[in-house]
């Protein structure tokens, strides 16, 4: 028997869908009997309830999806707050058997901390909208959420005058410097976006140019690599063990990088790693992961 104690809704859902449908006995009273129990949050309730399973000799699997997109700056902050915060967190994965996150990175942090076994179980893929859209070959994307590194923007409107680019990204007008508001006039500007409308015009697109080192905004990547895109990613630690430039992936680290790396690829003069690309995420499907999840509670 599994008790799950996730507070997230749809999270908690996900997870009973995954295991029922390998037929794994599970609850989410608390006060049942159980073999396993896997927890999805940090709070002070959940830590007594691990207590509980940790002095009964239960099993405790966490999943860390919840907070991937705080480790980063928890752990490598040390003020008084991520320190105090580090603490409840290690106070929890200290007691547990397995813990499961979904990108590299995240292992590679926690496991300096702890020493118990921890899994990738990567996250499901949601279904791309099936629209019909014909690629220009003269159309880029710019994938810049907080119109982050403002001065790459800039090079790329100058250099591909007769391109036709889109922006996704918004900032506070307040915020931009009046080069940036008259370069935006040639571009066209989304402000407002979901995944809908940015698998519209990746499908537009002959080359993407994603720059977010934001966890939340992965899916973002993955409706590229699913579309087998030709994309230049912006190198950050939230890739570290998973995108490896030149392997599956290109990436840069500064504006003089992505042009050089732009210039060869519409240029037709380095390879095409989409198919690369495509194999990190196209087994993300609901068997797949359903299978895996219940193996860790058998």
């Amino acid at each position: 028997m599994v008790l799950i104690y996730i507070v997230d809704e749809n999270l908690r859902k996900q997870v009973i869908t995954y295991l029922e449908f390998k037929k794994i006995l599970i609850t989410t009273n608390i006060n049942s009997e159980y073999d396993y129990i896997l927890i999805g949050q940090f709070d002070k309730k959940t830590a007594q309830i691990v207590d509980l399973a940790y002095n009964k000799k239960r099993k405790i699997l966490v999943l860390l999806y919840s907070i991937e997109s705080k480790i980063i700056t928890i752990f490598k902050n040390n003020n008084v707050k991520h320190k105090k915060k580090r603490k409840d967190i290690l106070s929890i994965l200290e007691k547990s058997t397995t813990i499961i996150t979904s990108l590299p990175i995240y292992k590679q942090i926690i496991q300096k901390y702890v020493n118990t076994s921890i899994v990738i179980l990567e996250k499901e893929l949601n279904p791309l909208f099936n629209v019909r859209i014909k690629m220009n070959k003269r159309c880029l994307l710019l994938f810049y959420p907080k119109y982050q590194d403002v001065k790459e923007i800039i090079a790329i409107i100058d250099k591909y005058p007769n391109y036709h680019i889109t922006l996704i990204g918004y900032r506070d007008e307040h915020l931009l410097n009046s080069k940036l508001k008259q370069k935006l006039n040639q571009v066209n500007l989304i402000k407002n976006y979901n995944e809908a409308i940015f698998t519209k015009e990746c499908k537009k697109s002959s080359l993407i140019i994603y720059n977010s080192n934001q966890n939340e905004d992965i899916n973002y990547l993955n409706i590229v690599f699913l579309l087998k895109k030709k994309v230049i990613i912006k190198k950050h630690i939230l890739f570290n063990d998973y995108l490896i430039n030149s392997l599956n992936a290109y990436l840069y680290n500064d504006e003089c990088e992505l042009l050089s790396k732009m210039k060869k690829m519409i240029d037709n003069r380095i390879a095409d790693m989409s198919l690369e690309s495509y194999e990190l995420i196209k087994n993300r499907t609901f068997d797949i992961i359903s299978n895996k999840l219940s193996n860790y509670v058998k």
